[in-house]
């Protein structure tokens, strides 16, 4: 395994379970210290304490919803006064955090939308903002943004999960261009359905096409942790949805909503 993330420090959001667990799993195999933020605490500390046992890694545990408005500010804080020494900037972040749900935009909850939204874009941008000036001010650092294939085409019936990933990607990949040559990289991993706990949440039900198309959480993480090496601007992971993002750039935009739509109705 590549000595890239050793005695490095990463902060991962959405770290209790899940893709941002394995993430942590494989960063602390490859020797990096880890914050590790999510709402759920008994999680959390089970990781921390797994990943303690089997690797010679510094583990910090924060607790926060990231979909409160001062949120971004609190984890950021916590950082610097209790992880980095002074002066030093974080390494790694891994903004993973995400909430999705399913089902017609008229019927859905404003609450859920909300909090949806500020989880989704709000936090990850305010995190973003907040550690990068010390990245660039060490000309060096790597942000992974976790995106979706779905935020290539307008899906409806995920209408505002589809939208919010739409705005990570081309965050990612506007502000990847705009760092350019100042050591600092950042990347939109771009997922398929992934067999995590997202979806108990996300949907009421199962559908066919997700259940034929859902990958391997580890299988993701290794493709994200490959991203954060490499510095790639964006990464698709997963063949037929490498096939799905391409032909969403050959169909007509009506036609291909049309098409999404279909297959993620329940």
């Amino acid at each position: 395994m590549s000595n890239f993330f050793k005695d490095k420090t990463a902060l991962i959001t959405g770290a209790s379970m899940g893709l941002g667990a394995d993430i942590a799993r494989l960063l602390a195999a490859s020797g990096c210290h880890l914050i590790l933020v999510a709402r759920s605490e008994d999680k959390l500390i089970q990781l921390q304490q797994q990943l303690s046992e089997q690797h010679q890694v510094s583990i910090n545990i924060l607790v926060v919803d990231l979909a409160v408005k001062e949120a971004a500010e609190d984890v950021f804080q916590f950082v610097q006064d209790n992880v980095l020494t002074k002066g030093k900037a974080l390494d790694l972040l891994v903004n993973n955090a995400g909430l999705g749900k399913t089902g017609p935009f008229a019927d859905m909850d404003w609450q859920q939308d909300e909090q949806m939204l500020n989880l989704n874009i709000r936090s990850l941008v305010h995190l973003t903002r907040l550690f990068l000036p010390s990245m660039l001010e060490h000309k060096q650092g790597r942000i992974l943004n976790v995106a979706s294939m779905v935020g290539f085409q307008p899906t409806p019936n995920f209408t505002t999960y589809a939208a919010t990933k739409a705005f990570v990607l081309n965050f990612s990949e506007a502000l990847n261009v705009e760092l350019s040559g100042s050591g600092v990289k950042v990347s939109a991993l771009c997922p398929g359905t992934i067999d995590t706990p997202f979806w108990q949440v996300a949907s009421k039900k199962d559908n066919w096409f997700r259940n034929l198309s859902k990958m391997d959480s580890m299988i993701v993480a290794k493709a994200a942790v490959k991203v954060l090496e490499q510095g790639s601007s964006s990464r698709v992971v997963g063949l037929a949805n490498k096939v799905l993002v391409l032909s969403s750039r050959i169909l007509p935009r009506k036609l291909y909503a049309i098409v999404s739509g279909f297959l993620l109705k329940e």
